[in-house]
């Protein structure tokens, strides 16, 4: 059971990372309270939130894809071994993690990169 749920939850939240990431490299996800790379200088200016958006979200794709493509090799593997769905399963979520992170820090940069262009502050 834990194998079918690690596949499953991976499999979808995979997919639901992709639809993220193209969103942000579309430029077409909104400045909202859940998603994206939300840090005070990309809430503060929307200019900002587009560049931090837009520079992640090639890598949430990868992140997603990676997510999803374990969790469907976990349900495959699934019937022949438990310990190495699971273990597929936790390797893609971890590898997932590790690329969302660098989208975060990427997005972050980006970010406050176009918000010193807009505000350069005191000289």
């Amino acid at each position: 059971m834990l194998g079918l749920g690690l596949g499953l939850i991976a499999t979808l939240g995979g997919v639901a990372t992709v639809w993220i990431g193209r969103r942000s490299r579309e430029n077409r996800l909104e400045s909202n309270h859940f998603i994206g790379v939300r840090t005070p200088t990309t809430r503060r200016h929307p200019e900002a939130w587009s560049a931090a958006q837009l520079a992640a979200g090639p890598m949430e794709i990868v992140a997603g894809s990676i997510l999803a493509a374990g969790g469907v090799g976990a349900l495959l593997f699934l019937p022949f071994n438990r310990a190495t769905s699971i273990a597929l399963s936790l390797f893609a979520l971890l590898a997932a993690l590790a690329f969302g992170v660098v989208a975060f820090f990427i997005g972050a940069r980006a970010g406050r990169r176009a918000a010193s262009q807009l505000d350069p502050g005191p000289r």
